[in-house]
């Protein structure tokens, strides 16, 4: 049996500064004309403060609509960044991290179909130096992979564990290295098949170890004004759909009918971040 599942990420949803709404109104559109089992968002519902109780509200209204099924994992702008530069001097913290889950009832997930397990993980908490809270996970983590009982393994969190090569230096773009190196370990360990990610607005597919690593575009908005950018990914405003069976996985990245594909990197560039910006009102 074949099992469709989408992909969204990077939704950037905001009651005041509403720049993803007809992006929005037309992924969900598509959803339902597709009409998956599940939709996995992979991160950064909210535009880009973790502390607007508000916003995460406001989010957690727009994913209630949805006409199916869903499941998240947090971004950088839901619960703090990672080092080495936490993205407005805002880190990952337990306070953020419970306010998430306080909203959305989750921060990690274990999803099994036919013939896999869907594995979500807070990827902020590798490497952030949240000592138990990463523990804890790991220790989840391990039984969760050790627990799939033959069935083939798909992992989705946020960021990407690297954009080149999984020794690449640190940046607020990939997994911090010592972290990185003992989570792709793991997940190389236990035959991990498909790591799933978003963060970079960008669509792309590499491979490493016993992994497929599939960059999932944005919902809302590019982060870059040209066709081509440095990690190497295609901007693109779109989702990813995926065909699960016993067999294997398939995909295809799909650009809903009515998008708009846009930049604020001048927005933000201007006004030092989009919370910041003039309102525009959902």
């Amino acid at each position: 049996m074949t099992t469709r599942i989408v992909q969204i990420s990077d939704n950037h949803l905001s009651s005041r500064h509403g720049y993803s709404r007809n992006n929005w109104e037309a992924t969900v559109a598509h959803i339902g004309a597709v009409n998956p089992e599940l939709v996995i968002s992979t991160g950064d519902m909210v535009i880009d403060d973790p502390d607007e109780a508000d916003t995460r509200a406001f989010a957690r209204e727009r994913f209630d609509r949805l006409p199916c099924p869903w499941l998240v994992v947090p971004g950088n702008h839901d619960v703090g960044d990672g080092p080495p530069t936490p993205w407005q001097d805002q880190p990952v913290t337990t306070e953020r991290v419970e306010a998430f889950v306080d909203t959305w009832g989750m921060d990690r997930f274990v999803h099994d179909i036919d013939g896999w397990r869907l594995v979500g993980i807070n990827g902020l908490l590798l490497g952030s130096g949240l000592d138990d809270l990463e523990a804890d996970q790991d220790t989840w983590l391990e039984d969760t992979l050790a627990g799939a009982d033959g069935r083939r393994i798909a992992l989705f969190a946020h960021k990407p564990f690297f954009i080149n090569t999984p020794d690449e230096p640190d940046t607020i773009m990939n997994v911090p290295g010592a972290a990185r190196s003992r989570a792709l370990a793991q997940l190389d360990r236990h035959g991990v098949e498909l790591i799933a990610t978003g963060h970079l607005h960008d669509a792309r597919v590499r491979h490493a170890g016993s992994a497929t690593h599939v960059w999932c575009p944005t919902s809302a908005f590019l982060l870059m004004d040209h066709d081509t950018d440095p990690f190497g990914g295609i901007p693109q405003v779109g989702l990813i759909e995926y065909d699960f069976d016993p067999h294997g996985v398939s995909w295809r990245t799909r650009t809903p009918t009515g998008v708009a594909e846009f930049s604020l990197t001048d927005v933000g560039r201007q006004h030092g971040a989009v919370r910041f910006a003039p309102e525009v009102p959902w």
